[in-house]
């Protein structure tokens, strides 16, 4: 359904076929991603997502600040969500009614969205949305960054501005998002020897097997796993298909 965020949210397609629809009506502009693609949509822009594929698919979404904020939904989301006896509560839940499920007390239903709310954001079209996706033919890598110096490691800045420690350059998307995101590409048997950063690290995986050390310990992660790397903390990378 048709919603926006108070925050950057950004999609990496991790499988399937999706169409990313903005406006409130879904009808102001459409993209087609597909595996591997990333989009960021910005704040103020009524956005939707369905797969358009014939498999199950797997979004992999990122949300700027730890607080993202409420959902706030297009107006005909609250007609839809009654005639299906479900009501959205003030605090983001969900009450389905069908289910026999009480209104919890002390929290009120959420107000439906105003005109006044909807005229407020912007309107994105089909070319507006093709600029805010990066897709994987137009990843930029790099051999020379901090993590690409070593032999079989790429890496592409795809999020954020350029960081002259590491040697990267900026993001095909360079606008601050409160977090960047980039991409290591790692040949059969490469290797990110042991480093450490001072921030929040999470890796996810999209394609192959990547062996990764933290201080003492190991695991080895596959397609779709996600691990969020402690600060501080001694880390190195493997690809061990």
């Amino acid at each position: 359904s048709q919603h926006s965020h108070l925050t950057n949210e950004v999609f990496v397609v991790h499988s399937g076929r999706w169409a990313f629809r903005s406006g409130v009506d879904a009808t102001d502009g459409e993209v087609i991603l597909e595996a591997g693609d990333v989009i960021s949509l910005p704040t103020d822009v009524f956005r939707g997502f369905a797969n358009v594929g014939d498999d199950l698919a797997f979004l992999y979404a990122v949300l700027g600040r730890d607080d993202p904020g409420r959902v706030l939904w297009a107006p005909q989301v609250f007609d839809m969500a009654r005639d299906y006896g479900l009501v959205l509560m003030e605090d983001g839940s969900l009450v389905d009614t069908m289910a026999c499920e009480k209104l919890p007390e002390g929290i009120r239903p959420m107000p439906r969205t105003t005109p006044e709310q909807v005229s407020a954001h912007q309107i994105v079209d089909s070319d507006g949305l093709e600029g805010i996706v990066i897709r994987t033919p137009d990843f930029r890598w790099q051999k020379d960054s901090a993590l690409s110096r070593f032999d079989g490691v790429e890496e592409a800045p795809l999020l954020g501005p350029a960081n002259e420690a590491e040697a990267l350059h900026g993001g095909n998307l360079g606008w601050p998002h409160e977090f960047v995101l980039r991409a290591l590409r790692m040949a059969p048997g490469a290797s990110v020897p042991r480093h450490r950063r001072k921030e929040e690290e999470v890796l996810f995986v999209q394609q192959g097997r990547l062996a990764v050390t933290v201080d003492d310990g190991s695991l080895e992660m596959g397609p779709g796993d996600t691990f969020t790397t402690p600060i501080g903390s001694t880390r190195s990378f493997t690809n061990k298909g």
